[in-house]
């Protein structure tokens, strides 16, 4: 409080700029008009002087200057005078206002009210307005005879908080914003401002003497109402439930207390209590207060007993009242429980409280609960709270002190499960004096909870008994509390009989909460629970039931209820012991995702975080999570990913979590062949490796996984780095593996294998001869009955077989074969990667027929004798077929060993039947839907060239399905810039574009030539410059089909990818009908989007006729460097397309043609310009007579072209790189009239990558 303030007392206070509560008495401050900024920042403002110089002369208030006004948000003024300053000189001068004021409290006066009417639409953020009763301020309080508002045109505001007479509600509150209604009167006027329940039904209801509040709407919404009333009567309750039907809490403040008066129809408590019963109150009602400033006796013991009853009938009545209070007066015991605090606090029942509270029985009807405390993870608690204890409570001897445990942070349902009871003696509490002293109760599992407390007593504590709870009874909160006391017997004794009895009881009360009743959720944990309970002591059979028992409570608690991280914690608990048992996948899953979101909302040091991040909790579950097959779904991979982020850094489980992650991401990698996957997997375990340093157990198997994604990636890009590392790490891991270690033979193993790589790539035979020897040594190390010995038989006959390859030693094939036919004996029928050795070892027959074949002399070619070889290959593969679903990805390199097999006796035999089996296959191979789309480009791409070499007519179909497969593949990118990157990593495919179109030429079909040129430069360039619209484009125009299909996508894949885990033959089954159902919807999906006109070519590539829009402003030619013909094609602007050929005209000549200009460039550069470019010349003409003299001839006498028409050039391949548009024939003409005109002089000439870029660019 600041007194008589000089002017430099009030600078100073301005000095220090900001203040969160500024509480001001009589002040005089002169002079401080003149002070300048800074203003003093005060977020609460309390004035409480009755002076009228407050700060400063009454006559301008300039005091008040020195507030910011734009930080004041609580202004608390009575003094009428003090208040009329405020308003007029502080609000009204205000520029903007009081744009952060939210509570406001003023005089009831007369003037002041009429003063701030005019400025309340400069507070625009008012939401609450306190009026302060007349006898307060002792001055001229409105009333109905005095008042009027007539002159007031502001609009009322939403407030969320009234305080204030009756009469000035419907001035200031707007419609569907109050909650809080705090309402008195001042007619008749006495002190208190208590209303006669005449005038206040009146004004809640209307009528003609008074002015009335009735607006429906605005008291719709209150959920707190209080009133002064000078008694109570059945008018006014009528009043109350007719006018409110949201109300939660209800306080009554009777000025003559609670007796019957004849004269006035007042009532008596049990005569209200009565009324309660019979009236239709909201059955939202949670809080009922009485109190009353003269305290009168309730009139003896048997009144009291009655008083009970009918409290006991209320909360029948009325399910969600938990308080009912009639006040008293009395002298008074104070427990001080600011020290209150408890220890070892074990609950019997060994369930996880939402917290605990302690309780004190006075008497029959009344026991204090302190406020619920969560319990620590060191079993303890400590409460802030304090407790009166009537004297009167001493008539009988003893009290009795209760520990409970309450399941539920928010409305309890019962009484919560008892941990410790005592009963003790006012005596022996006393004793102690004002000392703390402790309580221990009885031991619970051989521990005592115990409390330390402190007693105080004081004297003439009025109106403090509001912290007693009136023991409220009913059948449901009998029940529960009789089920946690059998429950906890059971816990506690074993005995199934009182899990009988608790499983009865916690029914019973959930058969009188229906789905509707607050209590619901609750009722249905207390029963999982036991059920829980018993089905981990094996004493039920059910775990299912108690699961959906706590997913229905779960779903009934929103994420921000109180109880929802308790729900979650219930739920995952029984989800983890139903995996325990049945080992349902699904299970551990929602398991960690419930962790996922359950553990950032236990606060720290708490019991519930203690034991859901313990061993028993999240980390059994990360573990079983962990030991999961691989999984490369989106979901698959997204648990592992929260499994991550329950694995911080430092967590012991971390480092396997890593490797789970980029296991199940290199999976999808495989089987989709994004470069981002690998990437990611390659930084996994990095991470992964750099947590586990050398002398960790793991670290050799994490530097093998490591290595083994880099081999990858230098496969999928080419880079020597990738490899180099690789092998490093190899040799790491192997020098970490001695003789002896149990990973020895792996290491070598692996070793072996990247040496192979880098043979392959670079052919040094010092690297096959040592992986030839690592992978020998390795076998050593698993002699017969060795659980690897069949993978390093295979892998050493893989070895042998590549140097075979390259070194053509007969020796190792033969070898080859003997080491795949003892892995093969190794392996049982039932084995899941037999089929793998049996495509290996055909493989190695294949060659060893080729090279018996070509061994021998052509004449005994046919021997049958010589065929065996071949014939157990081709039985081998089929074999590997019939071992594996219809569905199973594997299915794919079955299909391509058996062309291989076929076309190896084709090309000996020479038996056309054979050649028509390995095209078979290799369609088989290339629409085999469950294998990625990686592969079978793959697989598409060398059925093109096979037929090629062979001269078979499906030539034209293999190109055609290569498209169509890179388009689906393509399909699948998320962008542009995704897309863009899959279509140029298959680097041996960059010449098929154009070897289409060659192959369409050849086959006199130049329509589809230009159409398969277009589709193959178009995915090389650019996947969005092509003219099948892309799914972004769908997405812009219609969402949901575009949601629809790419979800379908997803799914389509997701079934294929899981077909490739399933053994059994009647889950193949079951996959594969849902697989073919999948597809069916992803097709339906496609053909709904193709009915949409702009969409009608989706998926599909563009159409002749849509390509021919390119040449609308002069004919396109198409330029093809082929392997097997050069040739250009001319797209005219209208009609069919004509071909030039190009007969003297090579691949390799073009090579050179290329080269030669490139040097031919480079020497010009270094020629001083007066110099004759002589061999730029010769290669002109060259270009000239060769390639566009025929183009020209075309143009001019077949088109009809006219002079000096634009033409537009499209090569591809080594085109690109010759200067088509200057060639020349640098010669004169036969009549010497002048040199020959080149093609600039005939044509204007233009490039273009792509028809469709062309189109785009206009």
């Amino acid at each position: 409080m600041f007194v008589d303030l000089s002017q430099s007392q009030v600078l100073k206070l301005c000095a220090l700029r900001s203040l969160g509560n500024l509480f001001l008495g009589n002040c005089t401050v002169e002079h401080v008009q003149s002070l300048s900024p800074p203003k003093l920042q005060v977020a609460d403002l309390t004035i409480t002087c009755d002076s009228k110089t407050i700060l400063g002369n009454g006559q301008n208030g300039h005091g008040l200057s020195v507030f910011s006004p734009d930080h004041i948000r609580s202004v608390s003024i009575i003094n009428p005078v003090a208040a009329s300053q405020f308003l007029n000189n502080f609000i009204g001068n205000a520029s903007q206002g009081l744009q952060q004021l939210r509570c406001l409290t003023l005089p009831c006066d007369l003037e002041v009210v009429r003063a701030f009417c005019p400025l309340l639409h400069l507070i625009p953020e008012l939401a609450e307005l306190k009026f302060a009763r007349p006898s307060l301020i002792q001055h001229n309080p409105p009333n109905d005879e005095n008042f009027s508002l007539l002159t007031y045109s502001n609009p009322p505001i939403p407030l969320s908080k009234y305080q204030g007479p009756r009469q000035l509600l419907p001035h200031f509150v707007r419609p569907g914003a109050l909650e809080h209604l705090n309402l008195w009167g001042t007619r008749p006027t006495p002190s208190d401002g208590s209303m006669d329940p005449m005038e206040l039904y009146r004004a809640l209801v209307g009528g003609d003497e008074f002015v009335s509040v009735c607006d429906p709407e605005v008291l719709r919404t209150v959920q707190i109402l209080e009133l002064s009333v000078t008694h109570v009567n059945a008018l006014m309750l009528d009043a109350i439930c007719a006018r409110f039907p949201m109300l939660r809490s209800l306080y009554v403040c009777a000025a003559r207390g609670f007796f019957p008066d004849p004269a006035t129809q007042a009532w008596d408590s049990e005569m209200i209590m009565n009324a309660l019963l019979t009236l239709p109150l909201p059955s939202t009602i949670q809080h009922f207060r009485l109190s009353s400033y003269s305290a009168v006796s309730l009139g003896g013991l048997v009144t009291e007993d009655r008083l009970a009853r009918r409290k006991r009938d209320l909360g029948v009545k009325y399910p969600n009242l938990t308080f009912v209070s009639l006040d008293e007066s009395d002298i008074n015991l104070t427990w001080d429980g600011n020290v209150v605090s408890g220890k070892n606090l074990q609950v019997p029942s060994q369930r996880i409280p939402a917290g605990i509270y302690v309780a004190i029985n006075v008497d029959s009807r009344r026991r204090w609960k302190s406020a619920l405390k969560v319990l620590s993870s060191e079993e303890s608690a400590v409460w802030g709270d304090t407790v009166t204890l009537p004297v009167s409570s001493r008539a009988s001897p003893a009290f009795s002190v209760e520990i409970r445990a309450s399941y539920e942070a928010d409305r309890m349902l019962g009484s919560g499960e008892v941990i410790g009871k005592l009963k003790m003696s006012w005596d022996e509490l006393l004793n102690h004096g004002d000392e703390l002293f402790d309580i221990s109760f009885p031991p619970i599992y051989d521990v005592h909870p115990s409390l330390t407390l402190r007693v105080v007593v004081v004297h003439a504590c009025k109106n403090q008994n509001g912290t007693f709870d009136s023991l409220v009874d009913c059948k449901s909160a009998r029940d529960t509390d009789a089920g946690y006391a059998q429950f906890a017997e059971y816990v506690t004794r074993k005995e199934v009989s009182h899990l009988n009895c608790a499983v009865q009881h916690f029914q019973l009360v959930l058969d009188q909460c229906p789905v509707s009743h607050p209590d619901h959720a609750t009722a249905l944990t207390n029963l999982a629970w036991a059920r829980l309970k018993g089905y981990i002591r094996d004493d039920l059979q059910d775990i299912d039931t108690a699961t959906s028992l706590f997913r229905d409570s779960l779903a009934l608690r929103p994420q921000s209820h109180p109880d929802y991280p308790l729900s979650l914690y219930n739920l995952a608990e029984a989800l983890t012991w139903r995996h325990t048992t049945e080992s349902t996948a699904a299970d551990i899953r929602e398991a960690a995702q419930l962790y996922h979101e359950l553990l950032p909302l236990c606060p720290e040091g708490s019991y519930l975080r203690s034991i859901a991040a313990g061993e028993n909790g999240v980390d059994y579950v990360l573990i079983g999570c962990i030991n999961l097959p691989v999984d490369a779904t989106d979901e698959g991979i997204h648990l592992r990913r929260i499994v991550i982020e329950l694995c911080p850094p430092g967590h012991p489980l971390r480092p396997r979590a890593l490797d789970e992650l980029s296991q199940a991401i290199e999976a999808r990698f495989h089987q989709h062949g994004s470069i981002d996957d690998l990437d990611m997997t390659i930084q996994l375990r990095r991470e992964t490796t750099s947590l586990c340093p050398e002398g960790h157990t793991d670290r050799v198997g994490y530097l093998n996984n490591l290595a083994l994604s880099l081999v990858f990636r230098f496969n999928y890009q080419d880079k020597p780095s990738d490899l180099d590392e690789a092998i490093s790490l190899y040799e790491e891991a192997l020098r970490l593996s001695p003789v002896g270690h149990e990973s020895r033979d792996t290491s070598l193993d692996n070793l072996g294998g990247a040496l192979i790589t880098r043979f392959n790539k670079r052919g040094d035979i010092d690297d096959i001869t040592q992986a030839v020897s690592l992978r020998r040594e390795a076998l050593t190390l698993c002699p017969p009955e060795h659980p690897r010995r069949d993978t390093r038989l295979n892998n050493l006959a893989l070895a042998l077989q590549t140097r075979y390859i390259k070194l053509q030693v007969c020796e190792d094939l033969n070898e080859t074969i003997d080491r795949y036919r003892e892995s093969l004996r190794l392996k049982q029928l039932d084995h899941p990667g037999r089929h793998v050795t049996l495509l290996n070892l055909s493989s190695a027959l294949c060659s060893r027929f080729t090279q018996t074949q070509d061994s021998e002399d052509t004449q005994n070619n046919e021997d049958t004798q010589d065929n065996k070889d071949v014939e157990e290959a081709i039985t081998l593969c089929q074999e590997s077929l019939a071992a594996l679903s219809s569905l199973h990805p594997d299915r794919y390199f079955s299909y391509m060993r058996l062309q291989e097999a076929y076309l190896s006796r084709y090309q000996i035999l020479h038996d056309p039947a054979d050649l028509s089996l390995a095209v078979e296959n290799f369609k088989l191979a290339s629409w085999h839907p469950t294998q990625g789309f990686p592969q079978r480009i793959v697989g598409a791409y060398n059925w093109t060239r096979a037929a090629e070499k062979h001269g078979d007519g499906s030539a034209l179909e293999a190109y055609s399905t290569f498209f169509k497969l890179l388009d689906a593949h393509l399909a699948t990118r998320s962008s542009a810039t995704s897309r863009r990157e899959a279509a140029t990593s298959f680097h041996p495919a960059r010449t098929l574009p154009v070897d289409a179109a060659s192959c369409a030429v050849r086959c006199d079909n130049l329509r589809h030539a230009v159409e398969l040129v277009e589709q193959g430069r178009g995915q090389q360039w650019s996947v969005a410059s092509r003219l099948r619209t892309s799914v972004e484009d769908l997405e812009s125009t219609n969402p949901k089909l575009a949601h629809n299909y790419l979800e379908l996508s997803k799914r389509v894949s997701e079934a294929a990818q899981s077909s490739a885990t399933i053994i059994d033959g009647a889950a193949a089954d079951r996959a594969a009908t849902e697989y073919r159902r999948l597809t069916r919807q992803w097709e339906a999906a496609v053909a709904e989007i193709r009915d949409i006109q702009a969409f009608s070519r989706f998926l599909l590539p563009p159409l002749y006729e849509d390509l021919q829009v390119a040449a609308r402003q002069g004919p396109v030619i198409i330029l093809i460097a082929s392997q097997y013909l050069c040739s250009a094609i001319i797209v005219p602007t209208s009609g069919e397309p004509h071909q030039v050929r190009f007969p003297r005209i090579t691949l390799p000549d073009l090579e050179k043609v290329k080269n030669d200009f490139a040097t031919a460039i480079q020497h010009a550069a270094r020629m001083h310009p007066e110099q004759p470019r002589k061999r730029l010349r010769v290669l002109l003409r060259l270009v000239w007579d060769e390639i566009m003299l025929p183009i020209v001839t075309v143009l001019q006498y077949d088109l009809k072209l006219s002079h000096r028409s634009r033409i537009w050039l499209c090569p591809t391949a080594a085109f690109t790189s010759i200067p088509l548009h200057a060639a020349n024939p640098f010669r004169m003409n036969t009549d010497h009239s002048g040199p020959e005109a080149c093609l600039e002089d005939i044509y204007i000439c233009s490039y273009t990558p792509t028809l469709s870029a062309l189109i785009r660019s206009r």
